[in-house]
Order: structure tokens, then C-alpha cells, then sequence
């Protein structure tokens, strides 16, 4: 094969006919087959941190702007390509570029017009439930289990303070003093009205439940739906999420809110009128039986600790 042959064959493989004494106004033209063109903002958008995520409208330019689905940006390059040895026929490569593109494009198109949104409703049904479940049952678990092992954390620190700390403070390692201790109970102000626009002032469910339409569906630069269908997907799965988890709370947020405050009201009473006497108690049991036996090895560590710095200086 010559090497003419050669570059003959590559001009005809790229198909590009970028050379600007084809076309006087200077404007490269574009392959019908092929999908738009991204923008060079879009193609950069997820790697800048002063992204903002629109709640109220959907993103049409930017339609992956953390880049979830970058995996999906394939040409016909990336899926079939032939060495130099292996050569198809210059038509049979550009009629299968052509269709390969038309295709990955224009069926995707119709399975969207035909599913986006139906599945936006489910994936919205779904994630309101998530939300649900998570807010009103997870986190309240989860901070019942915390309140109710606090006094583990006690007996720990009580285990600590009589048998390693006191080692600790004659070598100097540990200060005398008690320091700031964690209270067993939480010290909030709790106000008396009800702030209806901040409704998680600590930010317990920002990073877990704060989920927009861009962090769930999310399309790539090359592979577009129509515009009209992805705003109606939007629409349908931020609707269906507001509405499906306002309905599932006006059923269970106020027997919920029930159960979890008399769940709540217990625990309070069990660690308040239980377990802090018992682990004061376990203090003082052990401060009486434990230092008397412990207090002689500390200090004859300590002498012997100090004996053997005298003799090294």
C-alpha cells in the first residue's frame, strides 16, 4: 500500500474537510448524522465548585453538571476502530459511522418520548419515600440509639478515670484537672415557636436528603433528549416527590411525631432517674474499692520512672 493511498484513506476515515481553502467563509461545517456539538462550559461545568443547582427550572444546557454520567460520552471511535492493517471499505466505514450515530441519537430521543416520563413519576414516587422513611424513622432511630448508650460512654469514662488517668496525670501526660466534660444531656435553648422556613437548622438531613432532578437523571454532552421532554421530566419528578411526601407525612408525620415523643419521654426519664444515679454510684464504689489497691502501683511507677531519669541525666 502507498503512502499516498494512505492519507487518501485517512482524510476519507475522519471525514473531516476542515481545510480552509474548501470553504472561503471560514466555518467548519457539521456532519448532520452527528449529535450538537457540547458547549466548552458544559463540558467543564461539574469540575468548578461555584456550580449552582437550580431547584426551581430545569438545567437545558447543562444537563449533567456534576458529571454522574461522563461514561456515557462514546463515540463511534471509542466502540469500533480499525488499525492500519485492517482496513473496510471507505463507504462501508462511513455509512456505518453515519448509522452509528443516527441511532445511539435518534432511538434514544424515542425511548424518551415514550419513557422519560413515566419513569420520572417512579423515580420521584421513590426517592419521596426515601425521603419519608428516612426522616421521620431512620434519624429518630438513630438518635434514640445515641441517647439510650450514653450511659456506656459514662461507665467508660468512669473506667478511665480510676484506673489509666490517674498513671496518666503522676506522669505528667494528663493535667490535674477534671477539663470540659461532654454533658450527658444536651444544653439547646429550645424556643418556643416553630421556624417554618428552616425546618433542619442542623443540618441533620442536608447532605443525605437534599436530592435534585440533576443528581438523579443526568445527560451527558452527545446524548439529548428533546428539550420539551426533559422539562416535562423535570416537572413530573419534582411534583411527584413534593406531593407524594407531603401526602405520606399528613398520614404518618403526626402519629409518628406521637410515638417518637413518648419513646423519647422515656428515655429521658430512664436516664435521668436511672442511669445517672447508677453510674454516680459506680463511681463512687469505685473510687472506694479501686484507688486504694491502685494508688500504691501508680506511685511506686512514678519513682521508679523518676529514678531511672535521674540516672540517665
Amino acid at each position: 500500500m502507498m503512502k499516498g493511498e494512505d492519507s487518501e484513506e485517512v482524510e476519507i476515515d475522519l471525514g473531516d474537510s476542515s481545510d480552509p481553502e474548501e470553504f472561503d467563509n471560514g466555518e467548519e461545517p457539521q456532519t448532520l448524522w452527528r449529535a450538537p456539538p457540547a458547549l466548552e462550559e458544559e463540558e467543564n461545568i461539574h469540575t468548578s465548585t461555584l456550580v449552582e443547582i437550580s431547584d426551581t427550572k430545569p438545567l437545558i444546557n447543562a444537563r449533567d453538571p456534576r458529571g454522574i454520567n461522563d461514561c456515557l460520552k462514546v463515540t463511534f471511535e471509542d466502540v469500533i476502530a480499525e488499525p492500519v492493517s485492517v482496513r473496510s471499505g471507505d463507504r462501508v466505514w462511513i455509512w456505518s459511522h453515519a448509522l452509528f450515530e443516527v441511532s445511539r441519537v435518534w432511538i434514544y430521543r424515542i425511548v424518551t418520548v415514550l419513557l422519560a416520563i413515566p419513569m420520572s413519576i417512579i423515580s420521584g414516587l421513590l426517592f419521596a419515600i426515601l425521603s419519608c422513611f428516612h426522616i421521620w424513622m431512620v434519624s429518630p432511630c438513630i438518635q434514640c440509639i445515641l441517647m439510650g448508650t450514653r450511659w456506656l460512654q459514662s461507665l467508660w469514662s468512669v473506667v478511665l478515670g480510676v484506673i489509666p488517668a490517674p498513671s496518666l496525670r503522676q506522669s505528667g501526660v494528663m493535667d490535674d484537672g477534671d477539663g470540659s466534660r461532654e454533658p450527658l444531656l444536651g444544653r439547646d435553648n429550645y424556643s418556643r415557636g416553630f421556624d417554618l422556613d428552616n425546618r433542619d437548622p442542623k443540618q441533620i438531613n442536608e447532605d443525605v436528603i437534599k436530592v435534585n432532578f440533576e443528581d438523579v437523571i443526568a445527560e451527558p454532552a452527545g446524548i439529548r433528549s428533546i428539550d420539551k421532554v426533559w422539562k416535562a421530566s423535570y416537572i413530573t419528578f419534582t411534583q411527584s416527590t413534593h406531593h407524594c411526601y407531603r401526602l405520606l407525612t399528613a398520614i404518618f408525620g403526626v402519629p409518628l411525631a406521637l410515638i417518637w415523643g413518648l419513646l423519647f419521654a422515656l428515655l429521658a426519664f430512664g436516664h435521668i432517674w436511672v442511669v445517672v444515679p447508677c453510674v454516680k454510684s459506680c463511681v463512687i464504689e469505685c473510687q472506694c474499692l479501686c484507688r486504694p489497691f491502685f494508688q500504691p502501683l501508680w506511685e511506686v511507677c512514678r519513682r521508679g520512672r523518676a529514678a531511672i531519669r535521674r540516672g540517665n541525666a
